[in-house]
């Protein structure tokens, strides 16, 4: 991994699948577009924040595509 890559990590421990809008951290570009690394699915920040299901007991694991 590229010491410049940039990533974001969710963890749920609920027993149910959880959906956030998570605002991207200060600095990072708006329209930033990810790949999971777990499951391989390609997301789109829109504006400054991202809607993200994260499955139930299970995490997300995001890194921005260059």
């Amino acid at each position: 991994m590229h010491q410049d890559t940039r990533a974001l990590v969710m963890l749920n421990s609920a027993e149910s699948p959880q959906t956030i809008d998570l605002g991207m951290p200060p600095g990072w570009p708006g329209s930033l577009q990810f790949t999971d690394a777990l499951s391989g699915q390609r997301l789109t920040a829109s504006g400054a924040t991202i809607k993200v299901t994260v499955p139930a007991v299970g995490g997300r694991v995001l890194l921005a595509t260059p």
